[in-house]
């Protein structure tokens, strides 16, 4: 990918962060990259700062580089990444000058409290997680700590979809219920260039709170979740808890 212009004088600590993202595939800016070249650049910006002053300048350095994404609709693959993980320190100001406690290790994991309903089995439980199948529907289950839900819940708030992208989709967020479960929805159907369907849903269940992933398809028919119906999804939904780790 061919570099981006030189950001102005007051984004100029967050040029290098660009340069690196620039640098890498296309498939690796994602939710697994390791983000803490990132962290670094904001914190050593704002480490001689008080927070409330920090906060300030902070807000108007986001909304210039809100602008600058607006601008350069060409590289908003890079940008619009950036663009979301940077929400992070406007929704937790206080991460802009000191460096977030790591999260203890989570010692529990996602169950079903019964059986699954027919036709759904369990194909890979193990630790944190469970995955489950119900014909060509995949269903992840995963058991997250409070800071973890946390960044989930800002991450998705913050997505958008590329300007110059080419998929023609829709998509909603609301709040659902399911008897003890209850939480958020986020439905996402595209249906160009290629048809799918995903759902995903950030809970709170008996236990804990999970972030659930479903969808559906194969790449072999280029269907991708042409049957799919979150109703097969939530009837699971209301069995899930979180349980210690034996």
């Amino acid at each position: 990918m061919a570099g981006l212009p030189h950001l102005p004088p007051e984004l100029a600590y967050l040029q290098p962060v660009v340069d690196r993202l620039v640098e890498l595939p296309d498939d690796e800016i994602n939710e697994d990259l390791d983000t803490s070249f990132i962290d670094e650049a904001v914190r050593g910006r704002f480490a001689n700062s008080d927070q409330a002053s920090a906060e300030e300048e902070f807000e108007e350095h986001y909304r210039l580089f809100n602008s600058l994404c607006e601008e350069l609709a060409d590289k908003r693959g890079v940008l619009a990444y950036l663009e979301g993980y940077l929400g992070i320190f406007v929704y937790e100001p206080e991460f802009l000058t000191k460096r977030p406690e790591p999260p203890p290790k989570s010692d529990n994991r996602a169950v079903l409290a019964g059986a699954p309903p027919f036709g759904v089995t369990i194909e890979q439980p193990c630790e944190t997680q469970l995955i489950l199948r119900r014909g060509e529907i995949c269903i992840v289950i995963m058991a997250q700590d409070e800071f973890g839900f946390r960044m989930l819940t800002i991450n998705r708030d913050n997505w958008s979809m590329p300007k110059d992208s080419p998929c023609v989709f829709d998509r909603r967020v609301e709040n659902v219920q399911f008897g003890p479960v209850h939480g958020t929805r986020d439905l996402y159907e595209q249906t160009a260039p290629v048809s799918w369907k995903q759902v995903s849903y950030l809970l709170t269940v008996p236990g804990g709170q999970v972030d659930v992933r479903a969808f559906a398809g194969s790449k072999e028919n280029n269907e991708f979740g042409k049957d799919f119906s979150t109703a097969d999804v939530e009837a699971i939904l209301p069995l899930i808890c979180v349980v210690p780790e034996d």
